[in-house]
């Protein structure tokens, strides 16, 4: 696409051709501050540029920078540079100097194209460019100015590729990026920009944007090439919007006006109504037919405003210099309530919404914008690394090759098919845990009848809101009359701090709020809204410490984490400042994950340990500042486990049961938590096998063995074992199905616990620059936690030895798990506990499409949706009221659509419990997790807010009591349990408040997880709320033998309309009138099998057998193995004592079916294997689990 063809060049030159052949060339091209330039002038004086620079070697690939007051002689400076081949580099006169002299640096500027100003502020800098005088040019005696003139300059003529033009925007570091604009993106676009608003020779285009801003150079291309007249504003009249409304006024007033950014046109209008009201009445309509408007996010009251005063139609304009400066346009509806959207693509564009790990999203999900297509930028000039990671390849493309562009701007796509911008990527901010938009602040205090116009961003640290208002004439509010208002749509902890008035606001040269203008008028004595009188309540010594920890925590994660160390990144003693003693942790934006990173630098500050249990139950800073003065750290011994003689330690009770799971095996797979990371890009795949490798070795959970010691009835585990092995796949040959073939397999097969390492890896190569890391790990090693400490590791590890450096020979361990401090052990369920959750159903009427199998299925599959922003909004609005976190709201939503669908007003849930206390199981590998159960009780017709303070209240209590293991409250509330369903409950609610992050491998390679093929889960409905963006989401994973896929999205279209209930009115009932004659949904239970056969002479023998293993002196033959004394371990124990009485293979399965000596009996005679218990063993009495909570009688255990 390099070679000759159609570029601006050529058609400018038709354009001349055809003002000449029209009336000589007399018409005015260009007129500022009173002065025209016809287009034969300036035909002969951009044609006598070029020739100059030709002359001196300029062409296709050189740059001539332009420094030039607003004028004819700027226009024709740029044409001149257009005509010469050559890329013209803006630069305005209110350039810093130093940005000029980093410019002139950077092109490799020979000369620079200057009049009388441009020389006068070039002798100035010390550069070796030579200034060359636009007007001696013109001056010059030449060649007639005829088209034959240019001929000799055809062997220079610039191909599509070639650079135009060269815009330098503000760089995040301070150094400006000056980004190569090709001519097929000039054309592109100012040919559109000309046929979308018809411009033609009758019209008149205003150009108001800064001379170096890219809308300048575009608006003035687009104008020449339709003929019209340039109305440039010149470097005064641009900044006074009085002086602007003369342009657009009276028979020479312009029609279009380009580019003006939002703060211009609000100025403008102001100027209008001071005009108004100096003459008692509206002045003269405008001239103006067609308003551009872009640079900033567009107010829809602006539009509005404008259309209704000046009759214009307003065009909302996006787009950067990057791709051309125009890549999308909306009309902006008067009548459309909404904000005005940013539109559909340009021509030859393409507009990709997309996730954080480059993802499609649909229509109405957030996400960030990329631009591709024929207007694309070359990249930034001199600088790769900053191309490389901006310019990324187009996947989408129809062609390969094609680059994308990654705007850093928020989106979403419309039901109407049109974009809706949301602001930067980098603008949005955390405030004390709470992401935000400052426009979004900004546009809610605009709506307040006493401000004119508004102005927020975020300053100090931790960081808050501070705005800057201008008044309404005539008003004069209190701080709290300008904020309050605000509580209706934000959360109190981002309303804004600090509200200032100023007279009006400054704005750059770009037209865009100068907030280091604002900053530095404060600071000389701004004047700050009064605030209404308040009596704060005093803190105590501990509280501000807390305080203080707190809002540390809060403002680092809106930094993007902690410190690498865990160690605070702030130090400023007033950085708690503004949380109050009842300030709740949760309301201001914290979650569970949050919690365990503050309570650890709680613990490095105070020297206390706060177990996450007791900081819930009270998350508050005065809840947080008693358990401190109660347990004052001085006083506080911390005990580790020691470590045992034979290198055995003791499994904790979690992972006791998960080893009991793992002995069923249909339940097995269950357990198991493999991650697939997706790779795009040029990744060393030896190299992160290496470094995989070495970050699984050095954790000695992830080397254990697991084995029973039947004599002394319990689990252990050693680290002495082999490391996890990691493999190179290679799969450039594989078909996608082929890929998730291996991936099913390899995610899901079964774990020897006892002779294999419990975790294993793999980096399998797939065909271009893909490739896919598997981590497939066992439960019992590992959490979600833990997967984020594995795959930062392995980042860190990756970009260490990627950039030449070297891993020690021998890496340190990782702390171990058996080595923590010791925590209280748990005395079974507490009577607190189980007092809250007894007298609700053990089980839940779920809309099955199909009977329960006799041994639960765990094949799983996903659905999934959004919650609309609004209700997601106002639904983290009640929450915070009411002091509940995401999970307790997803329990009472689910609890309101079961009791909808059926007659069950009761209902338990399993949830997971994070379980790590302290500074150092922070950083440690391994499963702490415990579930534990929360009740939702919808009995007495609760209103919403009833529901959310009873779950509230359920899931406090729960966490004062985290510890206890979950075996021993299925033992006390399920005694009547079977192998064909999760004990207790057959639902499962999880909450995820920020997302995982997969490793950042470094530039240029793109990660994202996927999720594993052919899912499994471990309860029959689990449903998982995420709440880390602008909309919450909801995730129901279901077993597939149970549920079809419609049902499930039935249930989650439910949850959405219970959600929208819930956000109209909290105070309403949850159910109503016609919901609460509804009848149970029957929870179907598999067919009970008739009992085997009674062989006597096995009978005597099984008998012996739990005798021995549970160590008593008789038992009966026909009661259940549980109820007898015996647990899941001893249960094992028995397996090992009858796997010799006969042939029959036996597994732990067959004796939890068959609980009683009878029917262990039978089975081992050959009778058949059932598929449930039999009718004698179900009765009411009978069946009782006691999973791992059970006490032994007497003082010794025997075997």
């Amino acid at each position: 696409m390099n070679g000759p063809g159609a570029t601006a060049v050529e058609l400018l030159e038709l354009r001349f051709a055809a003002e000449e052949a029209a009336d000589g060339g007399t018409r005015t091209a260009v007129r500022c501050a009173g002065a025209d330039l016809s287009w034969r002038q300036l035909d002969d004086w951009s044609r006598r540029v070029a020739r100059h620079l030709v002359a001196h070697g300029a062409g296709p690939g050189a740059f001539v920078p332009v420094l030039a007051a607003r004028g004819g002689a700027l226009v024709a400076g740029w044409l001149g540079v257009l005509r010469a081949g050559a890329a013209f580099v803006p630069l305005a006169m209110d350039t810093p100097p130093a940005r000029i002299r980093y410019v002139l640096e950077e092109t490799g500027a020979a000369s620079v194209l200057v009049d009388e100003a441009g020389a006068e502020l070039l002798r100035g800098l010390d550069t070796a460019a030579k200034p060359v005088a636009l007007e001696e040019i013109r001056a010059l005696r030449q060649a007639p100015a005829s088209g034959a003139a240019m001929e000799p300059l055809d062997a220079g003529r610039p191909g599509l590729e070639d650079p135009a033009v060269v815009i330098y925007t503000s760089g995040t570091t301070g150094r400006p990026k000056g980004v190569l604009v090709p001519h097929r993106g000039l054309l592109n676009t100012a040919l559109w920009w000309a046929d979308d608003c018809a411009l033609d020779t009758a019209d008149r285009l205003l150009v108001t944007a800064g001379t170096a801003f890219d809308p300048a150079a575009f608006n003035v291309v687009q104008g020449l090439l339709a003929g019209a007249r340039i109305v440039l504003a010149d470097d005064v009249e641009r900044r006074d919007p009085a002086a602007l409304l003369r342009l657009i006024h009276g028979p020479e007033g312009a029609t279009v006006a380009g580019s003006v950014t939002p703060s211009l046109l609000h100025a403008m209008l102001e100027a209008a109504d001071a005009a108004d009201a100096d003459r008692a009445g509206p002045g003269a309509p405008s001239s103006l037919r067609v308003v551009y408007s872009g640079g900033e996010a567009l107010p829809r009251s602006l539009a509005t405003a404008c259309t209704r005063r000046w009759g214009a139609e307003v065009r909302n304009v996006y787009g950067p210099a990057e791709a051309s400066c125009n890549s999308t346009r909306a009309v902006a509806d008067p009548g459309d309530d909404r904000a005005p959207a940013i539109g559909r693509p340009l021509p030859n564009t393409r507009a990709y919404v997309l996730g954080p790990h480059g993802e499609e999203l649909p229509a109405a999900v957030p996400g960030e914008l990329y631009v591709a297509g024929t207007g694309v930028a070359l990249g930034y000039l001199g600088q790769p690394e900053r191309t490389a990671a901006a310019f990324l390849p187009d996947p989408y493309a129809p062609a390969p090759g094609a680059l994308m562009y990654r705007t850093g701007d928020r989106v979403l796509v419309r039901p109407d098919g049109e974009l809706e911008y949301l602001g930067r990527i980098d603008d949005q901010v955390k405030i004390l845990g709470n992401r935000i938009e400052p426009n979004e602040v900004r546009t809610l205090i605009e709506e307040n009848p006493a401000v004119a116009a508004a102005a927020v961003h975020p300053a100090g640290s931790p960081e808050r809101l501070v705005a800057y208002v201008v008044l309404a004439p005539g008003r004069a509010p209190t701080h709290e009359e300008v904020v309050r208002p605000l509580l209706s749509w934000l959360p109190a902890a981002v309303l804004p701090a600090e509200v200032h008035v100023v007279d009006a606001l400054p704005r750059t040269a770009n037209d865009k709020v100068d907030f280091a203008a604002l900053t530095a008028l404060v600071a000389r004595g701004g004047r700050t809204l009064p605030r209404g009188e308040r009596h704060p309540a005093q803190l105590t010594h501990t509280q501000r410490r807390v305080a203080h920890l707190m809002a540390q925590t809060l403002a680092e994660a809106g930094a993007g984490g902690a410190s690498p160390d865990g160690t605070a990144a702030a130090e400023d003693a007033g950085a708690g400042a503004a949380i109050p003693a009842d300030g709740d942790f949760f309301t201001l934006g914290g979650h569970s994950l949050l919690a365990v990173r503050m309570l650890a630098a709680v613990e490095r500050e105070c020297g206390t340990a706060v177990p996450l249990r007791d900081f819930l139950a009270d998350p508050t800073v005065a809840g947080l500042a008693r358990f401190l003065d109660r347990a004052p750290g001085a006083a506080r011994e911390e005990h580790t486990a020691a470590d045992p003689h034979d290198g055995r330690y003791p499994a904790s009770p979690v992972q006791q049961r998960l080893w009991f799971m793992d002995r069923l095996p249909a339940l097995r797979a269950a357990y198991l938590a493999p991650s697939v990371v997706e790779i795009d890009g040029p990744v060393d795949r030896a190299l992160l096998r290496d470094a995989f490798a070495a970050v699984l070795a050095r954790h000695p959970g992830l080397r254990s063995r697991f084995t029973l010691d039947a004599r002394a009835r319990r689990v252990h585990y050693r680290t002495d074992g082999g490391p996890p092995e990691v493999d190179r796949v290679d799969g450039t040959a594989w078909t996608d199905g082929e890929l998730r073939e291996h991936l099913a397999r390899a995610c899901w097969a079964p774990v020897d616990l006892a002779r294999q390492a419990p975790a294993h890896g793999e980096v399998i190569a797939l065909a271009g620059q893909r490739t896919v890391l598997l981590y497939a790990v066992h439960h019992i090693v590992t959490d979600g936690w833990s997967l984020g400490l594995v795959m930062t590791e392995l980042a860190d590890t990756y970009r260490t030895l990627s950039g030449g450096g070297r891993l020690p020979g021998d890496l340190p361990d990782a702390p171990h798990p058996a080595r923590l401090p010791a925590a209280p052990a748990a005395d079974g369920a507490p009577g607190a506990l189980l007092d809250g959750l007894r007298g609700a159903p053990t089980d839940i009427a779920l809309p099955y499409d199909r009977p329960r199998p006799a041994a639960q299925s765990i094949e799983a599959d996903v659905r999934e949706t959004l919650l609309p922003a609004a209700d997601s909004a106002r639904i983290r609005e009640i929450a915070a009221e009411l002091g509940c976190t995401t999970f307790m709201t997803a329990t009472a939503l689910l609890a309101a659509v079961l009791a909808r669908r059926g007659g069950q007003r009761d209902f338990l849930f399993a949830f997971p419990w994070a379980g790590r206390d302290g500074a150092r199981a922070a950083g440690t590998v391994g499963m702490f997790v415990n579930t534990l159960l929360v009740r939702a009780d919808l009995t007495g017709d609760p209103s919403w807010r009833t529901l959310l303070t009873r779950v509230r209240t359920s899931a406090m209590t729960a966490f004062r009591h985290a510890d206890a293991p979950f075996d021993a409250l299925a033992a006390a509330l399920h005694p009547g349990r079977d192998l064909s369903r999760p004990p207790v409950t057959p639902v499962y609610v999880d909450a995820l408040d920020e997302a995982s992050r997969p490793p950042d491998l470094g530039a240029g390679i793109a990660t994202r997880y996927a999720r594993p093929p052919a899912l499994r889960l471990k309860y029959e409905l689990e449903l998982t709320a995420a709440a880390g963006g602008d909309r919450i989401g909801l995730q129901l994973t279901y077993a597939t033998a149970l549920f079809d896929a419609d049902t499930v999205d039935a249930l989650l279209g439910e949850l959405t309309a219970a959600a929208a209930d819930l956000t109209t009115d909290p105070e309403a009932p949850v159910l109503t009138d016609a919901q609460q004659n509804t009848t149970p949904h029957p929870a179907t239970a598999p067919e009970a099998a008739e009992t085997g056969p009674d062989p006597a002479a096995l009978a005597e023998r099984v008998g012996a057998a739990w005798r021995e293993v549970l160590d008593v002196d008789s038992v009966p033959y026909d009661v259940n193995f549980f109820d007898a004394g015996g647990d899941s371990l001893l249960l094992i124990v028995l397996l090992d004592q009858l796997s010799g009485l006969t042939d029959r293979e036996l597994d732990a399965a067959d004796l939890f079916q068959h609980s009683t000596v009878f029917a262990q009996a039978a089975l081992l005679a050959g009778g058949p294997r059932s598929a449930a218990a039999p009718a004698a063993e179900r009765s009411p009495a009978a069946g009782r689990v006691r999973l791992l909570g059970r006490e032994r009688r007497g003082g010794e255990v025997r075997a």
